[in-house]
């Protein structure tokens, strides 16, 4: 029992260790059909870690990929990226109200608001 407590704590502990933060740029709050959409993202980790970040627009549900990239981050690096996606009928579904940008980074995420 004290053997699978102690397994727990330590998995909980490295996985604290591996973490990446993520920022991204707020975009406007309102966008047409034909308008693009500019986001910067921020990728920070405070340990060594690699991965693909990627980011997702995000509209009525359905989720495209718009950016991949391998990045591969020691201590306390810091990579900026910047990304644009256009918005037109196979973007974006033909739907129509809101959307948001997802950030993800192995297993972490950060969504912007709805634009």
């Amino acid at each position: 029992m004290r053997l699978m407590i102690l397994l727990g704590v330590l998995t909980i502990l490295s996985l604290s260790f591996a973490s990446a933060e993520i920022i991204l740029s707020q975009p406007n709050s309102i966008y047409n059909l034909g308008d693009a959409v500019s986001i910067t993202a921020t990728v920070a980790s405070s340990s060594s870690t690699d991965g693909f970040f990627q980011m997702f627009l995000i509209c009525t549900g359905t989720e495209k990929e718009f950016y991949r990239q391998y990045m591969i981050l020691t201590a306390g690096d810091e990579k900026q990226v910047d990304a644009s996606i256009l918005l037109k009928e196979d973007t974006v579904g033909g739907s129509v109200g809101t959307c948001r940008i997802k950030g993800k980074f192995n297993e972490q995420y950060i969504l912007t608001p709805d634009f």
